[in-house]
């Protein structure tokens, strides 16, 4: 029986953990190619890109090289790219706009923008040729901006922003880009220990399942009333690539957080 991506070559940037390895998952599972880099690559990750053919690299995509390394690994193994999901993304936690120094804007929006922008560019003429999608997880902070992530919120702006343009002078040649917004998603980031939701409960004075459970969702306003899960954005991304007429635009999967029209 065909899958849905039956043959398609696939490229994930920052698929170590997280939503980049449930977004690996599920397009093997449904019968991609899967090549994928990380700073530190997962047993999980390796695991899942060698059983479709596929491959996982340890890479540096926030340096100049990174990225353009990665798509010239990617063609080499699959002979071209048909969609590339731009997920890497670091998402520091500030004590607030002065205290964010020079290093810390330059390094954040080389890993999260210039990642984006250096294996888009590499990408791009393949993906022409092959009438690709490009995805890229972003965030509902890109408009909902909070103050202790000025930098991060900057990055994921400049994302939305730079997606609409590339949308607009590649579309006539038969790219799609897609702009997938999370809203608060149970990552390592927020579960580990020591993680976000351990910091915010001790800050708040409950228990972790609590703050997880009831405190969080209530204070950022989730209408749902619980995180997003992983599985949940790889279901919108799955979706991005096969939606044929959507470009240039913003899929928002955030438990309701944002409440503008």
């Amino acid at each position: 029986m065909a899958k849905r991506f039956d043959g398609k070559r696939v490229v994930i940037t920052g698929a170590g953990v997280g939503i980049g390895l449930e977004i690996a998952k599920r397009f093997v599972a449904d019968g991609a190619v899967v090549v994928s880099a990380d700073i530190a690559v997962t047993d999980a990750l390796k695991q899942v890109t060698t059983s479709c053919g596929g491959g996982a690299f340890e890479l540096d995509l926030g340096s100049r090289q990174g990225p353009v390394e990665l798509i010239e690994r990617a063609i080499k193994i699959m002979g071209g790219v048909d969609i590339l999901i731009n997920n890497l993304g670091a998402s520091p936690v500030r004590e607030g706009f002065l205290q964010t120094t020079d290093d810390h804007w330059e390094r954040l929006f080389n890993i999260n923008l210039f990642s984006m922008v250096r294996a888009t560019r590499a990408a791009l003429p393949s993906l022409i040729e092959n009438q690709g999608v490009i995805v890229n997880v972003t965030s509902v902070l890109a408009r909902e901006p909070i103050v202790i992530q000025p930098d991060y919120c900057a990055t994921k702006a400049a994302i939305m922003n730079l997606s609409r343009n590339i949308a607009t002078e590649f579309g006539p040649q038969g790219v799609r880009i897609v702009n997938v917004s999370p809203g608060p998603t149970l990552t390592p980031q927020w579960t580990e220990p020591g993680g976000q939701i351990e910091q915010y409960a001790e800050r708040a004075g409950v228990s972790p399942d609590e703050a997880l459970k009831v405190t969080i969702p209530e204070d950022l306003g989730l209408a749902l009333r619980r995180f997003v899960q992983p599985s949940e954005i790889a279901d919108t991304v799955l979706f991005a690539c096969e939606a044929t007429a959507i470009t240039g635009t913003e899929l928002l999967v955030d438990a309701g957080m944002r409440r503008s029209v």
